[in-house]
């Protein structure tokens, strides 16, 4: 989860009957990601050729001001971070991650629509990674884009619990997600979303829902 994220959570009745929706938490961490789709990542190391994926918890992004250049962020003096050539993500309201309107409850295995919006125009995605999980990170539940394929492919899944982006073109204002809601007792799931503006070699991480 983001920290300081707006968020709601997908939690299972104490009942045992049902899965509730208790305090819902959509943690939402947005940016457009500039690697291969064979690196994009849950096990493996990056630059290995192994498809994989990524962990929004990971530390990514350079902090703007360790840019000895800032007009160049291939001079990030940062070390370790995921794609350190580009800016650490801040809030913005220039995404919203959300889920069906007034949806208070699930059932295992049930089909969720999750839709992602571009609320400002200039500031479209190129990249995606999309994944849930319970409170210690693992990922739960699959992931679809009903009609994504062939050459005009957006996304594609590196492993079923995942999405993320197939090519580097601007994605659309709005995208609507299937996603499929774990076994019972899987506890409290969380959304992330990860998403990269900006070119090649730049630009900037962002959170949603800011």
């Amino acid at each position: 989860q983001a920290q300081g994220a707006s968020t709601r959570g997908l939690v299972r009745n104490p009942s045992g009957a049902s899965m509730a929706l208790r305090d819902m938490m959509w943690s939402v961490l947005v940016a457009v990601l500039v690697f291969k789709t064979a690196d994009s990542a849950s096990s493996g190391v990056i630059g290995s050729g192994n498809g994989y994926c990524w962990n929004t918890k990971d530390v990514i992004g350079c902090d703007p001001r360790n840019f000895t250049d800032p007009s160049d962020h291939l001079t990030c003096s940062e070390n370790g971070g995921i794609m350190w050539w580009v800016g650490k993500p801040v809030y913005t309201k220039a995404f919203t991650l959300k889920g069906p309107v007034g949806k208070t409850s699930y059932s295992p295995g049930e089909w969720i629509l999750i839709e992602l919006d571009v609320n400002i125009y200039t500031l479209k995605y190129r990249g995606l990674v999309l994944h849930a999980s319970n409170a210690t990170h693992d990922f739960l539940g699959e992931w679809i884009v009903a009609g994504d394929d062939g050459q005009t492919k957006l996304f594609w899944n590196p492993e079923p619990n995942c999405l993320m982006h197939a090519q580097a073109d601007l994605k659309p204002l709005k995208m609507k997600l299937r996603y499929k809601a774990p076994p019972r007792d899987s506890g409290t799931i969380h959304f992330h979303a990860m998403l990269k503006v900006g070119p090649a070699n730049d630009g900037w991480f962002y959170y949603a829902n800011g």
